[in-house]
């Protein structure tokens, strides 16, 4: 039985240059403070159903679609966060990459859609980040 992968091993970069499309050799920044992260994966169908289907429903595949979100503590002096947020003011699309606790590198082109900041009077402050990904998935450095 393979053993389980403690999420604390997944890690969130982003790109440092503001490049325009993947490329070999780009400069990550890794999101300091990160908690938690999720990356999601779906793929819409087409309802094909006709009256040779004996009344079982039919799908075709069509377009993947993508979303990360990720939350974490607010580091002031954080670099990463520093970018994440440059990317959410100036609308960038940008090159984002988790990297996961054997060292698998998942990288893909980015828009940060929302970028809110939790402030409890009693806790500490709290960031969070939605992605949606353009373009799809790359697996490798």
């Amino acid at each position: 039985m393979a053993s389980p992968t403690s999420g604390h091993l997944w890690l969130l970069y982003i790109e440092t240059t503001a490049a325009t499309a993947l490329a070999v050799g780009m400069s990550w920044q890794v999101i300091g403070g990160q908690q938690g992260l999720n990356r999601d994966r779906s793929l819409d169908t087409a309802d094909v159903t006709d009256k040779d289907s004996n009344n079982e429903s039919e799908f075709i595949a069509l377009n993947k679609s993508s979303t990360l979100s990720m939350d974490g503590l607010v580091e002031v002096s954080d670099v990463g966060q520093g970018y994440l947020e440059t990317m959410h003011e100036s609308r960038q699309v940008r090159a984002i990459r988790i990297v996961d606790a054997a060292g698998n590198s998942f990288k893909a082109m980015a828009i940060c859609t929302s970028l809110s900041h939790d402030a409890p009077e009693d806790d500490a402050v709290k960031l969070s980040a939605e992605f949606q990904i353009t373009g799809g998935w790359q697996t490798g450095s």
